[in-house]
């Protein structure tokens, strides 16, 4: 196998291209498996005409841009997670609690306030299905159900965020969790 550090590609010897780099090297079927086998931040270099694997290693920005993302994902699959709610009828089932759920059950007990009566008859679950008869009493239910579910402060997400910001080692960034 060869390597050509200009390209960046590697060249089996048992094919013939037509436009060969001239900087190929020689490379070992050792060095040509630990350079497949490199994590996506890993760089491979030349060193004494040997192919190398250098190990990315994360820089504190990096560990912190990276645990904020994480903390903000965990934050938004908090927010979102469906809530179990039970109708009059006694259907129990899970429902969207996203900004556009609740805008949309919003929306619905809004358009409705005067007659107190919801002609549709059904709302639909976190998978898209049906649940009926869903009643307005059941919006009411559902929007009260929403309001009160155990979710965590913004301050909460900007306290962690803050930690990450504020840490001054690798570790100590990659160390703050979502509790």
């Amino acid at each position: 196998m060869h390597y050509s550090p200009s390209v960046g590609c590697f060249y089996p010897e048992n094919l013939t291209y037509p436009d060969r780099p001239t900087d190929l090297i020689d490379v070992t079927d050792e060095q040509y498996a630990a350079a497949m086998a490199r994590g996506p931040r890993d760089a491979l270099v030349v060193q004494d005409g040997e192919l190398v694997v250098v190990a990315y290693v994360t820089t504190l920005a990096d560990a912190q841009a990276e645990k904020i993302s994480e903390l903000n994902g965990a934050y938004q699959a908090v927010i979102n997670a469906p809530i179990r709610f039970t109708t009059a009828a006694g259907s129990n089932a899970s429902f969207a609690r996203s900004v556009q759920a609740k805008a949309q059950l919003a929306d619905a007990l809004s358009a409705n306030a005067k007659t107190q009566m919801w002609p549709i008859g059904l709302w639909l679950d976190v998978n898209g299905m049906p649940v009926s008869p869903f009643t307005y009493a059941d919006l009411q239910g559902l929007a009260d159900a929403m309001a009160v579910a155990d979710t965590p402060a913004y301050q909460e997400l900007l306290t962690l965020i803050s930690e990450v910001h504020t840490a001054t080692t690798v570790q100590a960034a990659q160390s703050v969790t979502w509790a």
